[in-house]
């Protein structure tokens, strides 16, 4: 259970306050409540424990529900929390995969390079990676409730996303895309956040497998409207600025939403951590702490070279489209692989839990290393490989399922169940925001600008050919195949390398926190 689950205030450590629901005021001198006008309030962990039994078959989290009590009215409140959290996520999914959807028509339309479109990735990416930890440090001090922290970042996504349909300059879309990536740096980090609070370790790989769907379902979504509306016309208007103003429609609904039927979950934040100055210098010791961890180590050092390939992949779309493949058809390939991913995200969550149980500290490095390895070969045949005449369409779908399936078992099974156990319930949001950004900093330098430089200063991609129309293998499929298959198969073999550490550091991190009591639900650091 998690650990806040049956703790009390005075059972808090110094330095930690309890924080409850929001509306549940905190129990104090003059001000104490009973148990019972305390639950009526919000909903309870307890209540909560319904919610993931009711969505993960019939499987409840196991949350200790002995000092919680409520109503039916707030179980209904409490089940409304995981589909919100899904949406949130989804919106992250459709937004993210919008840019590389119309690069094509980017490239056709504003003459952009695939330069200037790598820098447009990049610019989103990396001031998502500066402003996620800000927002992870205003969750778990409490500085903001974390609702209202994914609604704001949802608004604002979807009021910069809609402005973006409207820009031609290439700097002030590259300003707006800064915008934009800051406020979606607020959504992902948070929510998991969010889920690892409410579940329990042993079921955490099958939840976090469900978020991954949810994203997988927004990429879907946003594949086939920025592929198929892309180089189209809608009364006049170019068919990837009405994408964007869906998108950005899309994004605000979400956020208000998620304010009005969104509850705050009861947690415990940070006290007494100082401003200004103080609490930077407190958060970056807080950080440079975990750094102690080995397995904390091997998790960012895997994934700042393991996401590069993930990133890369960007350019599948236009890779397809070079080719001759038509836009429907491009969207299919990758809604079929986006639906495989989810399918594999949630596969990967199921083995990682199932051969923890069987191995505890060998079981999810193993679900790892396969996964890692299945990618290799199957990018080679995507990328360097000639497929058969009349033949390309059911050529791409069927190594993308297959990619899909088997190379995506990593986040849900392996490193964010890993990642939640290690760290402290307390800093959750701040910890993973601050891991998200130091793996995708490096990840989208060279998963996105280096294929980018690779294919037009090295491989002779041209721009004018592209421009004016796609030839089935010609020299610009050729040469972003090879940037593509040069980013993927490196990075790849050093994730599985890192990897592989895990056998020896994940053992050691838990023999430690057993010893220091972090895994026991009466702790109220415990990671559990």
């Amino acid at each position: 259970a998690m650990a806040a689950a049956g703790a009390s205030p005075s059972d808090a450590a110094p330095g930690v306050q309890v924080r409850p629901a929001h509306g549940v005021p905190p129990a104090g001198a003059g001000e104490q409540e009973s148990t019972a006008d305390a639950a009526s309030s919000a909903p309870s962990f307890a209540e909560n424990s319904a919610l993931w039994g009711s969505l993960s078959d019939q499987e409840s989290c196991a949350v200790s529900d002995k000092d919680f009590s409520g109503d039916d009215g707030g179980a209904a409140t409490g089940r409304r929390l995981l589909p919100l959290l899904y949406l949130v996520n989804g919106v992250n999914g459709a937004d993210t995969v919008l840019l590389p959807c119309v690069f094509y028509a980017l490239q056709q339309d504003l003459g952009l390079s695939l330069g200037r479109l790598a820098a447009m990735s990049m610019v989103q990416a990396l001031a998502g990676n500066i402003a996620g930890p800000m927002w992870g440090v205003m969750a778990d001090r409490g500085s903001m409730r974390r609702k209202d922290i994914l609604a704001l970042g949802c608004i604002f996504q979807g009021l910069v996303t809609v402005a973006l349909a409207g820009v031609d300059d290439v700097w002030l879309m590259m300003a707006l895309r800064a915008l934009n990536g800051a406020a979606l740096g607020s959504l992902s980090p948070i929510a998991q956040g969010i889920v690892a609070d409410v579940t329990a370790p042993e079921q955490r790989g099958k939840v976090y497998g469900g978020f991954g769907i949810a994203e997988k379902a927004g990429i879907v979504a946003g594949t086939l409207l920025g592929t198929n509306m892309g180089r189209k016309e809608l009364m006049g208007i170019a068919g990837w600025r009405v994408a964007f103003l869906v998108v950005g429609a899309l994004g605000a609904s979400v956020g208000v939403a998620v304010m009005v039927l969104m509850w705050e979950p009861p947690r415990r934040t940070m006290a007494g951590m100082g401003r200004g100055c103080s609490a930077i210098l407190t958060e970056l010791k807080e950080l440079a702490s975990y750094f102690r961890k080995p397995s904390f180590c091997v998790l960012i050092l895997q994934a700042c070279f393991g996401c590069v390939p993930w990133f890369a992949l960007n350019y599948k779309t236009l890779f397809f489209q070079l080719g001759g493949i038509s836009d429907f058809q491009a969207s299919l390939i990758d809604v079929f692989s986006q639906v495989a991913g989810a399918i594999g995200w949630f596969l990967g969550g199921l083995l990682g839990d199932a051969l923890d149980r069987r191995s505890r500290g060998h079981g999810r490095p193993v679900v790892a290393q396969v996964s890692v390895l299945s990618g290799i070969p199957v990018a080679w045949f995507i990328f360097k490989e000639q497929p058969p005449d009349g033949g390309a369409f059911a050529y791409y779908l069927a190594l993308f399922v297959v990619l899909g399936l088997t190379a995506t078992w990593c986040s849900a099974g392996v490193g964010l169940p890993i990642l939640s156990q290690i760290v402290r319930s307390d800093r959750r949001a701040t910890i993973m925001a601050w891991a998200w950004t130091l793996e995708t900093s490096s990840s989208v330098v060279f998963g996105n600008a280096m294929v980018g430089f690779l294919a037009e200063e090295v491989f002779g991609y041209d721009l004018e050919q592209a421009r004016t129309a796609a030839q089935e293998g010609g020299g610009n499929v050729r040469a972003l195949g090879s940037a593509l298959m040069l980013v993927t198969f490196f990075p790849w073999m050093l994730c599985f390398v890192f990897f592989s550490f895990l056998h020896w550091s994940y053992p050691r991190d838990l023999k430690r926190l057993e010893a220091e009591g972090h895994a026991s639900c009466g702790d109220p650091h415990a990671g559990c």
